[in-house]
């Protein structure tokens, strides 16, 4: 049963990595990037019994900043063995409306 789940598992992601990489190369400038975030980031054992958290909040902090993003706008915060990455995004206020919160 658990092998039936894991084959599950992993043909899933082999076809979303497909899927992804297809649309990559249709109509999305910065697809192969993204690609490359994707592959890297689950790559990186970040779950609790792996302790590897801090080094993917280390990771997308460095590809926020090589995207342009202001230093001190990027956060990784590090407590216990886990991490959260704040991120902030600054708008210009042309939408008119208020701004949102994603946790």
């Amino acid at each position: 049963m658990l092998k039936s789940l894991l084959a599950g598992v992993a043909l899933s992601a082999i076809a979303a990595t497909t899927a992804f990489s297809e649309a990559a190369h249709k109509g999305m400038p910065f697809g192969d990037k993204a690609l490359e975030i994707y592959r890297t980031a689950i790559g990186i054992k970040s779950t609790a019994n792996h302790g590897e958290t801090p080094v993917l909040a280390r990771y997308l902090a460095e590809q926020f900043k090589a995207g342009g993003f202001d230093e001190d706008d990027i956060h990784v915060l590090e407590v216990g063995g886990t991490a959260a990455l704040v991120v902030r995004y600054h708008g210009d206020g042309s939408s008119g409306k208020a701004p949102i919160s994603i946790s």
